[in-house]
């Protein structure tokens, strides 16, 4: 953990970031790197409302999961999002003529990609 951390802050300060973004879907992927960015947050002396968590909730979210990303992120004090994205992957199906009833890699990585472009305009 403060390899990571380490690592993290250190590009945070070479890039002069005053903010680290990422997205939160309440698994155990997410919360390591939630906890690493609190911790690079910590090193740089930088206040943890600096890390923006960003949950997206979608078809296959659980309230668990869901619950699970926020206490986490209201735990640590990271400034907390709650986008979600479910109408604007539904557009995109219609858009491309896609069922949603088709769980296919479609469906998968429509969500994927609507959550990369949320977290890419959140941190541009």
């Amino acid at each position: 953990m403060n390899i990571q951390a380490r690592a993290l802050a250190g590009r945070v300060e070479r890039s002069r970031s005053r903010a680290m973004v990422l997205g939160v879907s309440g698994g155990l992927d997410s919360t390591l790197a939630l906890l690493v960015c609190a911790r690079a947050a910590d090193l740089l002396s930088l206040p943890r409302s600096s890390v923006i968590a960003v949950t997206m909730p979608c078809f296959g979210t659980t309230s668990r999961t869901k619950s699970n990303a926020e206490t986490l992120s209201e735990t640590l004090g990271a400034s907390l999002h709650i986008i979600d994205i479910r109408r604007s992957v539904e557009l995109h199906f219609s858009d491309i003529g896609h069922s949603p009833e088709n769980h296919n890699v479609v469906y998968e990585n429509a969500q994927a990609r609507e959550r990369t472009q949320v977290l890419m305009d959140i941190a541009n």
